[in-house]
């Protein structure tokens, strides 16, 4: 895909405390998002769990309910309801990225 991101969900958190839930890549000339599912600033009780600079990040999937979480906290919990512009996925592979900025995982899981 030319470097694009993987088609699938992204929970995104910037270096201005924002997190996005999309289901995909980039917009514009920084990121070409299909379809923002939430959107927000990261509570600020989350940077008081970053454990030696690394952050904890999760999705949960329930059916169509997706639940982000970051810093082990839970954020609002959104349905992926099919439309022209927003693509829903039941199954996929995972992945993991930073852009173009070195990255540093610590305590990978992944479960199902």
């Amino acid at each position: 895909r030319g470097g694009a991101p993987p088609n699938g969900y992204c929970l995104i958190v910037d270096h201005n405390h924002s997190y996005w839930l999309t289901n995909g890549g980039r917009k514009g000339s920084t990121r070409e998002i299909e379809a923002v599912l939430a959107s927000g600033p990261v509570p600020t009780e989350v940077f008081g769990n970053i454990s030696e600079g690394f952050l904890t990040l999760g999705l949960t999937f329930k059916g169509s309910r997706i639940t982000p979480s970051i810093g082990g906290k839970p954020l609002p919990t959104v349905t992926c309801s099919p439309s022209p512009t927003v693509k829903c996925y039941h199954s996929g592979m995972v992945g993991f990225g930073s852009g173009w900025n070195k990255a540093w995982y610590k305590d990978l899981v992944v479960s199902a």
